[in-house]
């Protein structure tokens, strides 16, 4: 069963799992425990990409390298970094932040 979360501190004791939240209410209707997550991190390998990926590894979160340009674009992609946590996409920043919270 899952414990219906009433503030940021009751989220932020979650550190085995992450929430999803029901877009219409934004409540979160489930945590997923992070060891089944994916992420997966679109990298040209220039300095910010760089840092991202020390990031990562500093906080041993497991993920999945794209360097492929063709596949970069064809996700419609402008810029990157860009990291995407079950199909969440960040951009540069929104991952410095995401990783930050919630690991």
């Amino acid at each position: 069963m899952i414990k219906e979360i009433t503030s940021r501190e009751d989220f932020l004791r979650q550190d085995d799992s992450y929430a999803v939240t029901d877009p219409e209410t934004g409540r979160i209707i489930e945590f997923i425990p992070r060891e089944k997550s994916q992420t997966i991190f679109y990298t040209t390998h220039c300095p910010q990409c760089y840092g991202l990926e020390n990031l990562l590894k500093m906080y041993k979160i497991n993920y999945k390298t794209i360097d492929d340009l063709d596949l970069i674009r064809s996700k419609g992609f402008l810029s990157v970094p860009m990291l995407e946590i079950d199909n969440q996409t960040l951009n540069y920043k929104e991952a410095l932040i995401y990783i930050r919270r919630n690991y």
